[in-house]
């Protein structure tokens, strides 16, 4: 099974000049946990629900001005949208990673698959990837 087969046909982005408002809400309407974020079309990072927890309320930041590059994850793992479903949970495990963008042939995200996705369709892997995950 190929990667592209997990994901969503539409993928969300935020920009690093977005703010966290906006992030959370397209996260809540999306019903996801991570956003990649570009910065002039290029793949910077991601936020996560977490980010937006620890980074904005934690920190007492307005949501309404801080802007999603001062809260994201810079950097993040990528892997093709036509790898093989066991090259992603052989990351997820190596690496540690709950969730993983998925890229095009042209560099550009067009996905984000994590545990869950890889659970629903591959129960199996999905257990191996976590086993390795949660005990490391």
């Amino acid at each position: 099974m190929m990667i592209r087969e997990l994901m969503s046909p539409r993928a969300e982005t935020v920009t690093t000049q977005e703010n966290v408002r906006r992030a959370a809400r397209t996260m809540q309407a999306a019903d996801i946990g991570c956003l990649p974020v570009l910065d002039d079309g290029e793949l910077v990072g991601v936020v996560t629900d977490r980010d937006l927890a620890t980074r904005v309320l934690g920190e007492d930041r307005d949501p309404a001005t801080t802007s999603v590059g001062d809260v994201m994850t810079k950097g993040c793992t990528v892997l093709r949208s036509d790898a093989d479903v066991d090259d992603l949970a052989e990351l997820m495990s190596k690496e540690q990673l709950h969730r993983v963008v998925i890229l095009d042939e042209h560099d550009d995200p067009v996905g984000v698959v994590s545990t869950g996705d890889l659970a629903r369709r591959n129960p199996e892997r999905a257990a191996e990837a976590l086993a390795e995950i949660t005990t490391d």
